[in-house]
């Protein structure tokens, strides 16, 4: 671990190892010994070997030991927190590499091996996309739900609630005092996203995670039918309509007699 650290070795694939460049010269140099000491010239390793320093405020053990008078149990102990930091440090460079699509499929298996989504279909990644969206997970009574984008989760019961924020110019302008909310509907860049999958290497999604009851029901929307439908009246066609099946076909057309300007996608759970 030291030597890949140090950027001397690396591991391309699973089980592989290979020399670098950098570990080429090392072996043509020939040096009496290679330890911790003589890794400390390579910028690399001062980096990790200072990460999880106790001096740089973090309170878990240093990777690199330092001469103590620790108890035989305190010196396990502190060789089992190394092992696992390192553990963890090798862990998050393979993560880093991977799509994120490979990523997304990589924490719904672990969600799934820690025993969540075990009813039918409870556990799988979402098709691939460089568009915006919503993944949601429910689990006893809470919903959790990660947004990017300007899609839309609601909760409607008596009343209809909007729970994400849209990713998008108009709403960072409402935010910001710069634009009336009653005037965004209607905005000439109403459709200009900041946040989007795909669309570069990094994109932070928002994090809720909120209480359900029986009765509630969880809509899923395109901004094809919130930018058409009144919050109001998208809440009043889901309450007359008690079969799904009608509710989003009723959603859908409503959209598309005030204009239908957008692709509309309409999801609703009942709980």
């Amino acid at each position: 671990t030291y030597l890949k650290k140090a950027g001397l070795l690396d591991s391309p694939a699973r089980a592989t190892i290979v020399i670098t460049e950098a570990g080429k010269k090392v072996v043509a140099e020939n040096p009496e010994k290679i330890d911790s000491k003589y890794l400390e010239q390579f910028p690399s390793f001062v980096d990790f070997a200072s990460a999880s320093d106790p001096a740089n405020g973090d309170d878990t053990v240093s990777t690199i030991s330092k001469p103590t008078d620790l108890t035989p149990d305190d010196q396990l102990e502190d060789a089992y927190k190394q092992i696992n930091a390192s553990l963890a440090s090798d862990l998050l460079s393979e993560v880093l590499k991977i799509s994120p699509y490979t990523f997304e499929k990589l924490v719904v298996d672990l969600l799934s091996k820690m025993g969540y989504g075990t009813v039918a279909y409870g556990s799988h990644a979402t098709v691939a996309s460089g568009d915006d969206g919503i993944d949601g997970v429910i689990m006893e009574d809470k919903l959790y739900v990660a947004n990017i984008g300007d899609s839309r989760l609601y909760i409607v019961n008596d009343d209809i609630k909007q729970i994400t924020m849209d990713h998008s110019l108009v709403e960072e302008l409402i935010r910001s005092g710069q634009l009336e909310r009653n005037k965004g509907r209607n905005h000439p860049e109403k459709n200009i996203i900041t946040r989007a999958m795909g669309s570069r290497d990094e994109a932070m999604p928002d994090f809720f995670e909120l209480p359900i009851a029986a009765g509630d029901k969880i809509l899923i929307c395109s901004d094809g039918l919130s930018n058409m439908v009144e919050d109001d009246e998208i809440k009043d066609i889901i309450q007359d309509n008690p079969d799904l099946d009608d509710a989003v076909s009723s959603l859908i057309s409503r959209a598309n007699y005030y204009g239908g300007n957008d692709n509309i996608s309409v999801v609703i759970v009942s709980i």
